[in-house]
């Protein structure tokens, strides 16, 4: 009889510390889910930010150049053009407005909204700050659109000639502080990562430590068979650390790989792009950096909707892993942007493959759901040969960046050597 009553105390103990086990384990995949959730949907955030930030730099340039054209078809009688291009100047007159107000204000949408630091706070509202010099742009622009006399005009001309490289310099700063921001998202990701790895492993070792190892014991003392009950333990044991392996597995997944195309993300970019640099001190073998971006992806969203959109992206996501090197490494940068590392290749090597991806791309139909399109990639690359002073992660980046730029303005569709040195810092 007391064994009995031993017997069902002991599995009572047994089940209440094996619920609590299973509990912390539960508790701590949740956990680091829902941290890892947040800091994800935090850096998406400011991608998404980035990305407007990049476009405003751009409508400033294709503003000004829209009130040259302005000038010049004035001059030159051309009334049917002035028209046209005072159309399109209000349009993105319009644009660049709407975005400084999300930029300075920090509210993206009715319902999500970042909170600014105070290095754009700095860059946004000193009393020469961006937000007020791009709404005096953008009121100077559409005065524009008012004026006839050639004599207004002209000064109207000298302003936009005296103010766009001005500003376009501090659009410049304000786009390196959200990519700045954006990196160190990236690594507090690493740091949550880090930190719940180390904290499920010793949750792990407190469960053997208070709860397994005395269950054993217990089972011990009221079996015959102690070697089979022991052994079904260490089963168990080794069940829930094989279980958070692979949680962690997946964990570590998700927070390197972007959830829509499957490509890495820009998680690990700086550490990969730092080792083909190290590489390439030690022992000289060379790499290239391929920056593409999706020509006029906003017109698809806007045409088709976010989900033709997303189809386009996840079919240039395959086209890029199809036609490149098994062991090159492809990124998506953000947005509409894909990046790819290429170790140990020339630069002929790599204007030739980015030249065939744009091919692949421009040929490609895009097809779903009855909606047929094609598309077009620019693209800016990066060599060792051709900049080899220039080696550190945000150098070689924003050196490709500067690559896809001119590439944009050159008429899309083609790709950019980088030739141009930067200081390295």
């Amino acid at each position: 009889m007391d064994r009995e009553v031993t017997t069902h105390y002991v599995k009572k103990v047994i089940t209440r510390r094996y619920v609590v086990a299973l509990a912390i384990i539960a508790f701590l995949s949740t956990l680091a889910f829902l941290m890892l959730h947040l800091v994800l949907k935090d850096t998406q955030s400011i991608a998404y930010v980035v990305n407007i930030s990049g476009k405003q730099r751009m409508l400033s340039q294709h503003i000004a150049l829209d009130v040259q054209k302005v000038y010049n078809c004035s001059r030159e009688r051309d009334f049917e053009g002035v028209k046209v291009i005072k159309k399109r100047l209000e349009r993105l007159s319009d644009e660049m407005l709407h975005a400084n107000e999300m930029l300075s204000s920090g509210k993206l949408s009715p319902t999500e909204e970042i909170k600014l630091t105070y290095e754009i706070q700095n860059l946004y509202f000193t009393p020469t700050g961006v937000a007020q010099r791009v709404e005096n742009y953008v009121k100077a622009a559409k005065e524009l659109l008012h004026i006839e006399e050639s004599m207004e005009m002209e000064a109207s001309v000298r302003f936009f000639n005296t103010e766009s490289n001005a500003l376009l310099q501090d659009l410049n700063k304000i786009v390196e502080q959200y990519q700045k921001e954006g990196e160190a998202d990236l690594r507090k990701i690493q740091r949550v990562e880090n930190i719940i790895y180390f904290v499920t492993l010793i949750a792990l070792l407190l469960e053997v430590i208070f709860i397994f190892q005395p269950m054993a014991r217990k089972l011990i003392e009221l079996t015959k068979d102690k070697e089979i009950i022991l052994g079904d333990l260490q089963h168990q044991v080794e069940m829930r650390t094989l279980h958070l392996e692979r949680a962690n597995e997946q964990l570590s997944k998700l927070a390197s790989h972007d959830p829509l195309t499957g490509l890495l993300n820009r998680l690990g970019l700086e550490a990969d792009m730092s080792e083909l640099a190290r590489h390439y001190r030690e022992h000289k073998a060379p790499f290239a950096v391929i920056l593409f971006d999706v020509d006029w992806f906003k017109s698809v969203n806007d045409t088709y909707g976010h989900d033709m959109g997303d189809f386009v992206l996840c079919e240039l996501a395959m086209l890029l892993k199809e036609h490149f090197r098994h062991e090159d490494k492809i990124y998506r940068a953000g947005g509409e942007e894909f990046l790819a590392l290429l170790s140990r290749v020339s630069v002929e090597e790599s204007l030739l493959i980015a030249q065939k991806i744009r091919q692949v791309v421009e040929a490609h139909l895009f097809q779903k759901e009855g909606i047929a399109i094609h598309m077009t990639i620019s693209a800016g690359v990066y060599h060792t040969d051709v900049n080899s002073g220039v080696k550190n992660y945000k150098n070689i980046y924003k050196l490709t960046d500067m690559a896809l730029y001119r590439a944009k303005e050159e008429g899309r569709n083609r790709v950019v050597l980088a030739q141009e040195a930067i200081k390295t810092s």
